[in-house]
């Protein structure tokens, strides 16, 4: 929801993809409160053999679970767990930690004097320096460097 914001100052990206890795992660090793909610509404059937939600029974793209309850929880776990690893993947393919660490670099743009400076904006000044002071190629288009880097 963070990215379907209107106005969202480009400088927060890298804190909120930084965010959301660390929720993947804690989803991953089972500290999610929402999965202590969904195990607690785990129920199987009188057969022992049908995992069901809330009265829905679990299924998969092969059907449904028909398992144990300790064989129900590890598909779940690895569902749960190919899920958490796919979405870092696409975040990460999104947001190259390159480019969020340009776009966090914009913070030090902010409405005041230059000369005040802390250290850390002037760190994340000479990266925009460096990443627009010098010629991109992707592919066989290479772009002009926008400003004079050595300056």
């Amino acid at each position: 929801m963070t990215f379907q914001k209107q106005q969202l100052d480009v400088s927060a990206v890298k804190p909120v993809l930084d965010g959301f890795y660390t929720a993947a992660q804690r989803a991953k090793e089972g500290k999610s409160h929402h999965q202590t909610l969904f195990l607690n509404d785990l129920k199987m059937d009188v057969t022992g053999k049908c995992a069901s939600i809330k009265g829905v029974k679990l299924r998969t793209k092969e059907g449904e679970i028909e398992k144990d309850q300790k064989e129900v929880s590890k598909v779940i776990n690895q569902a749960k767990k190919d899920f958490c690893d796919k979405f870092v993947d696409q975040m990460k393919s999104r947001f190259p930690a390159e480019q969020t660490t340009i776009a966090t670099s914009f913070a030090a743009l902010g409405l005041k004097n230059l000369s005040f400076l802390s250290k850390e904006e002037v760190a994340e000044m000479e990266t925009l320096i460096q990443h627009f002071g010098e010629d991109k190629k992707i592919g066989n288009v290479t772009s002009k460097a926008v400003i004079d880097g050595a300056e």
